[in-house]
């Protein structure tokens, strides 16, 4: 089993599950969220209100860290996240990323959340099923191409150093 994978497992089977898909816990507190829940969850998870070509599932929400499962259909909004460090593993599917260089279009539509409608003067990488990314805060951030039906990642976001 690649580290990467390991990482991945290991992290959805720890914390308290969140409101927004109710896992069960054990006395342990472990959850275990099979792989056909968490894909029949995320296909039919909303997404936020203004990026419609995602799913958002919530696994787990501690003080010091939360696990998300994202799936994307299409680009969708860049984002920089000013008090989060992003940690990306793909699960599934390929696309493009673009980091740094600075947002286009930009609104705050949360406390803290930035988006914008794409990343100008950014690097351009192409990822995929095992790749893992950290994207730390203040960096923008795009999904910019989606390569066939969907990506999927799992992304756990920890807060940045003061």
């Amino acid at each position: 089993m690649r580290w990467t994978t390991l990482l991945a497992v290991v992290l959805l089977l720890v914390g308290c599950a969140m409101t927004q898909t109710e896992y069960k816990s054990d006395a342990a507190n472990v959850i275990f969220v099979p792989t056909a829940q968490l894909h029949a969850d995320v296909l039919k998870a909303p997404g936020p209100p203004d990026q419609r070509n995602m799913g958002v599932v919530g696994v787990v929400k501690e003080n010091n860290y939360s696990v998300y499962v994202v799936r994307r259909t299409a680009p969708s909004l860049a984002e920089v996240h000013k008090e989060w460090t992003d940690i990306w593993y793909v699960i599934d599917g390929k696309g493009t990323i673009v980091t740094g260089g600075s947002l286009t279009e930009v609104t705050e539509p949360n406390p803290g959340e930035v988006r914008g409608r794409g990343v100008s003067g950014g690097t351009e990488r192409q990822i995929g099923k095992g790749d893992v990314l950290r994207i730390p805060n203040g960096v923008p951030h795009w999904i910019s191409k989606v390569d066939g039906k969907e990506i999927v990642c799992m992304v756990v976001k920890v807060p940045s150093a003061k």
